[in-house]
């Protein structure tokens, strides 16, 4: 991340919405709050996880796509706080 914001000039914020343990509902939280505008999230694999989950649920990703290598990316689309598409990058 901090590369990232040190380009941009941007400041880096921790919050316990991301910790290891917070699940989903803490970062579906933190999209509603921040509805229309662009996030950049790290958190752990178990949130991951559970994230990806509620995005199969929703049929947003079939299962087959539910990747999460360490260091990779999940670019997740928004609209009026609901996610509405998911895509992934693998780790550079």
């Amino acid at each position: 991340m901090e590369p990232l914001a040190t380009r941009r000039r941007l400041p880096i914020e921790q919050t316990k919405e991301l910790e290891e343990g917070a699940g989903a509902d803490s970062v579906m939280r933190l999209i509603e709050q921040h509805s229309g505008k662009h996030l950049v999230l790290c958190t752990h694999g178990d949130v991951v996880e559970e994230m990806l989950e509620r995005l199969i649920a929703k049929g947003l990703i079939p299962r087959a796509h539910a990747r999460m290598e360490k260091g990779s990316t999940w670019v997740l689309g928004e609209q009026d706080g609901t996610v509405t598409g998911a895509k992934y990058l693998p780790a550079p």
